[in-house]
């Protein structure tokens, strides 16, 4: 019988049906994975600034499952008071992602998206259409999805209703409204959302997050007259990043 010759340190393709439920399949170039947390390099009512530290071989950012966490409270204009508990006001759906109407990511100063506006309108389609109804009822709502039930502009919308719940006290339809607003973490869409391959080392990343206006982002009862204003704070970054083996 003829001997089968293997060069040294390679090694012969699994059959991964066969060795579907015996070993799950995994990256032999990854051995070890965390999070680093960032603040804002910047931050105002307008605009949002993040600039990650560039990483020395052999840490890589993974940023296309980039977590962000924020605190957004929704007040009064004048009074910078929450609603009172009577009246319906809430954010629209998707709450984490429609707070920002642009978002910019820079690969080492240079722009990797095409059109970066209206991340509003794009990252709440691309939800619906990517993850099943499951999903949107459980793990999403972490991010302030909640479907709009009913005609849209009327206090028969029970999506609106749910989500003022997330800005009341231990998120009580009928409870009152906390100084603390609603905390939302999910992940940060963007150009390279969900692309699993790790930057080089030393690869410089920033993203740009522009705010979208109060009355796009504000839903609330036909009967309420009073002006509210968006408040954003705690807002911080989650990247994976990720430790290559040594090279062979």
């Amino acid at each position: 019988m003829q001997s089968v010759e293997q060069e040294a340190k390679t090694f012969g393709a699994l059959n991964y049906v066969d060795n579907f439920f015996s070993k799950i399949p995994v990256d032999s170039r990854i051995n070890h994975s965390d999070f680093i947390s960032y603040a804002p390099a910047s931050h105002n009512d307008v605009l949002t600034t993040f600039a990650l530290d560039s990483l020395q071989y052999p840490r890589c950012y993974v940023i296309g499952k980039t977590l962000i966490a924020l605190d957004v409270l929704i007040v009064n204009s004048t009074t910078l008071q929450p609603p009172p508990a009577a009246e319906i006001v809430a954010g629209c759906n998707n709450m984490l992602n429609s707070l920002f109407k642009t978002v910019t990511l820079l690969i080492n100063d240079r722009n990797v998206g095409h059109v970066n506006e209206f991340h509003h309108y794009t990252s709440y389609i691309q939800t619906v259409l990517t993850y099943p109804d499951a999903a949107q009822k459980s793990w999403l709502m972490s991010s302030g999805f909640v479907k709009d039930v009913g005609a849209f502009d009327t206090d028969d919308n029970t999506g609106v209703r749910a989500r003022s719940a997330y800005f009341r006290k231990d998120m009580q339809i009928n409870g009152d409204y906390t100084n603390e607003g609603a905390h939302l973490i999910g992940y940060l869409m963007h150009e390279m959302y969900g692309v699993d391959k790790p930057l080089p080392p030393l690869t410089k990343v920033q993203f740009n997050l522009v705010r979208t206006s109060d009355d796009v982002f504000i839903h609330k009862s036909p009967s309420v007259a009073t002006n509210y204003k968006v408040v954003v704070k705690n807002i911080m970054l989650h990247v994976p990043v990720v430790t290559l083996t040594e090279s062979i």
